[in-house]
């Protein structure tokens, strides 16, 4: 948190006025050689009572300072950017009054403070003006003397955000997620994907892999979502300054359709222990449905009904709103009449995403940040003949999927924590308030 206080200045006429007495008095009493020594001491005694009024001026004017500083810095801490900029500006005057009304020094202070959250950056502001009571100089006129000062504080702004996580655990996901996993599972398996077939144990590769002791690429997106709720709490400049919720496209294939793994909630810790639950999606057997078990139209729909209109960021009540997407962004499902590739049968459409199906989202506003788990060329007539042709686009199609600067690649070995990680960061740096 970056704090500027800016010193006040203020005395200066104060001193000048003072200054110029003083050498009147000086000029007085180097003239007043032949008069009598009670005369004498008359100017001597008036700078000394000058001193003594000076003395506590100064006094009280530090006391002042250091409440003024106070006040501002009270407005710009994780507690006080809590509070809306109004309450922020009362509790700020609030702040000063109480400091300073234990004091005796001053008199008829007056303060005024001003806050404003701005382009995601909080400035407080506070102006006083006081007095103090003078004694032997009361005799001159001098009844008091002047005090004013300022004092100025910033600090970013809390800008709220709702982050939505849609992790795509079809079966593409249970690819080894290292080369040495893959080496692993082809030698022990023949295939480099653990599908999660529940058909017999013979068939279910997922059990296998774990036998194995292979990490699959879900075991990878799971973590990266658990340890991006740590970073949620590690960057929050106030409590519930951001929530999360997690779906995915299902748990099983036999009931596709988004599912909610953690609801919408600033509890980022619990929504940590729920994202244990993520895994990858079963099929009651090889072939099951066509294989069209991986529905991006459908899952971005049901997201988008999900999420409300997105705010400016200002208050917890008006967040900012922002999707994040993992996938290694291959489409196979029953979407015949939408399809932009030739159909396998009479309805399986595989082709990589649409730019369509995530402008649904960002033509409300919603940000949309992609983590591209990049699509492995698999050796087999099936890759061949139906990916193989597209593979060069995915990664440029989920490219256009996400926001200006909210996009990230990683191949296989890649760290996706890191990733993801880096991903929310920049979602961070640029989503500003924009009142």
């Amino acid at each position: 948190m970056d704090l500027r206080i800016l010193r006040r200045a203020g005395r200066s006429q104060l001193r000048g006025r003072l200054s110029g007495l003083a050498a009147s008095f000086g000029r007085d009493a180097s003239g007043a050689v032949a008069l009598m020594l009670g005369i004498l001491l008359l100017p001597l005694l008036m700078l000394i009572s000058f001193g003594i009024d000076y003395t506590a001026s100064t006094k009280a004017s530090a006391e002042l300072d250091a409440a003024a500083d106070a006040a501002v810095l009270s407005v710009v801490t994780r507690s006080g950017l809590a509070l809306s900029a109004e309450d922020a500006r009362v509790a700020a005057e609030q702040y000063f009054r109480s400091t300073v009304s234990g004091g005796k020094a001053a008199l008829s202070v007056d303060v005024k403070a001003d806050v404003k959250d701005k382009d995601g950056v909080r400035s407080a502001e506070i102006r006083f003006t006081a007095a103090t009571p003078t004694s032997i100089m009361s005799l001159l006129g001098f009844r008091s003397l002047p005090l004013e000062g300022i004092a100025k504080a910033q600090s970013p702004a809390p800008v709220y955000r709702d982050f939505y996580l849609l992790l795509d655990n079809s079966p593409s996901m249970g690819l080894a997620a290292t080369q040495a996993d893959i080496t692993k599972m082809e030698k022990n398996t023949g295939c480099a994907f653990a599908c999660h077939d529940l058909s017999s144990k013979g068939n279910d590769l997922y059990a296998k892999a774990k036998t194995l002791g292979v990490q699959m690429r879900i075991d990878l997106v799971r973590n990266a979502a658990m340890s991006l709720m740590d970073r949620m709490d590690e960057k929050a400049m106030v409590k519930k300054q951001f929530r999360s919720a997690i779906y995915t496209p299902g748990t099983d294939c036999t009931k596709l359709g988004l599912t909610e793994i953690a609801g919408l909630s600033g509890e980022h810790n619990a929504n940590k222990n729920k994202a244990k639950n993520i895994d990858l999606m079963t099929i009651p057997y090889q072939g099951y449905y066509d294989d069209q078990c991986t529905d991006f139209d459908g899952s971005f729909a049901k997201l988008s009904e999900k999420i409300q209109s997105p705010g400016n960021g200002a208050t917890e009540t008006s967040p900012l709103k922002v999707v994040f997407f993992v996938s290694d962004g291959v489409a196979d499902a029953n979407t015949p009449y939408t399809c932009s590739k030739k159909l396998s049968g009479k309805t399986r459409c595989q082709e990589p995403i649409k730019e369509s199906t995530c402008k649904l989202l960002k033509d409300r506003g919603i940000k949309v940040a992609v983590l591209y788990t990049t699509y492995r060329p698999i050796n087999n007539d099936w890759y061949r003949s139906w990916i193989a042709p597209f593979q060069p686009t995915i990664g440029t199609r989920m490219s256009a999927c996400a926001s200006p600067d909210l996009y990230t690649e990683v191949q296989v070995g890649d760290d996706i924590t890191t990733a993801l990680n880096k991903l929310f960061d920049k979602a961070l740096a640029q989503t500003r308030l924009t009142q």
